[in-house]
């Protein structure tokens, strides 16, 4: 379950795509599907959607560009360590509001 979002990540700079989180959110989605049966799976691969969803918020952090050009706002229009920086935040959302719309 984590291969998925270890390969959202797999360019060091490429931001996830929609459809690399689709797919992972396809992978937690069936994962748990098939554990609803067992009680006890399902407390572990809902252990494991936790972990994935937590390594992909960390990975993300891990991308941000913190550096003075991240910062530095001139003429309005944002440099690309902003542009960055702001794609990375709209893929956590698209994350966050496709986990909310499964209802994990």
């Amino acid at each position: 379950m984590l291969d998925p979002a270890q390969s959202a990540f797999s360019n060091e700079n490429a931001v996830p795509t929609h459809d690399q989180i689709d797919s992972l959110i396809r992978v937690m989605t069936s994962e748990l599907s098939v554990a609803l049966i067992e009680e006890n799976l399902s407390e572990q691969i809902a252990k494991n959607v936790s972990k994935c969803i937590k390594m992909f918020c960390v990975k993300t952090e891990q991308q941000l560009e913190t550096g003075p050009d991240a910062l530095q706002v001139i003429g309005g229009t944002p440099n690309i360590a902003q542009q960055k920086n702001v794609n990375l935040a709209n893929a956590l959302h698209y994350l966050q509001k496709a986990d909310s719309k499964n209802a994990f």
